[in-house]
């Protein structure tokens, strides 16, 4: 993939020192279990490492990654869940690969679609009016 791409995204984000699960979309204790989209196009919206792996994968592709403390978030580190300089794993899964184009107008497919289901729910025409056959 390139720059064109939006990549859709399953992972699981574990630190290499102690195999501490820090981040996942497919974990439900994380709650955020929807496939993550990432713009290659855009700097800084993943850390440099995750930009470097998702342009050498394909829709379909299954991987897990080690990202060195300079690809991730170096001397800084994240907060209490990832240390200084540490090194990071992540199992991804590239579930999707689309140009912005193609996102988009998908986007936009779904979004008609959950309205036309919404519609169909709350019109009363649309609801069954059949009585019971008597026996």
């Amino acid at each position: 993939m390139d720059s064109r791409y939006i990549a859709t995204v399953n992972y699981t984000g574990r630190t290499l020192d102690s195999g501490f699960v820090f981040d996942s979309n497919t974990d439900p204790a994380f709650n955020h279990m929807q496939p993550y989209p990432v713009n290659l196009a855009e700097l800084g919206g993943v850390i440099l490492g995750w930009s470097d792996a998702l342009q050498q994968m394909k829709k379909g592709t299954k991987a897990t990654i080690f990202i060195p403390s300079s690809l991730g978030y170096g001397e800084n580190g994240n907060g209490e869940k990832i240390k200084p300089n540490a090194i990071l794993i992540f199992d991804m899964d590239i579930v999707d690969a689309a140009t912005e184009e193609e996102y988009l107008a998908k986007q936009q497919q779904m979004q008609e679609e959950m309205l036309r289901k919404s519609s169909e729910l709350s019109d009363p025409k649309n609801k069954d009016t059949k009585q019971p056959e008597k026996k």
